[in-house]
C-alpha cells in the first residue's frame, strides 16, 4: 500500500514556495526604495564634489604656508625693532650721562 500526499500539503508546500518568492521580491523593492531614498537624501544635502574639495584643499594649505612665513617675518622685524630700541635706550642712556658728568 503506498502513501500520497495529503492535498492539504501539497497547497501548503505551493503556498511556502510562493511566499518564498514573495519575500525575494519584496527583498529586491526594498533594496531599490531603500537606495534611492540614500540618493535622494545625499543631493539634498550641501556636499561638495571631491575636485573641488582639492581645489580648496590647495588654497588653504597655500593659505596657511603664507601664513607661516608671514608670522615668521613679523618675528624677524619684531627682534630687529626691540634692538633698535635697546641700542636707542643705551645711547639715551649713554648720552644723558655724559651730559650729567660735564655739567656736574
Amino acid at each position: 500500500m503506498s502513501k500520497r500526499t495529503p492535498p492539504w500539503l501539497d497547497d501548503m508546500s505551493q503556498l511556502a514556495r510562493r511566499a518564498g518568492k514573495l519575500a525575494v521580491a519584496a527583498r529586491a523593492e526594498g533594496e531599490r526604495g531603500w537606495k534611492a531614498a540614500v540618493l535622494e537624501l545625499l543631493d539634498e544635502l550641501p556636499l561638495v564634489q571631491r575636485d573641488e574639495f582639492e581645489v580648496l584643499r590647495a588654497l588653504v594649505l597655500a593659505a596657511d604656508e603664507r601664513q607661516a612665513a608671514l608670522e615668521k617675518r613679523i618675528a624677524v622685524l619684531e627682534k630687529a625693532a626691540a634692538a633698535k630700541r635697546q641700542a636707542q635706550t643705551k645711547a639715551t642712556t649713554k648720552s644723558k650721562s655724559k651730559t650729567r658728568r660735564k655739567t656736574g
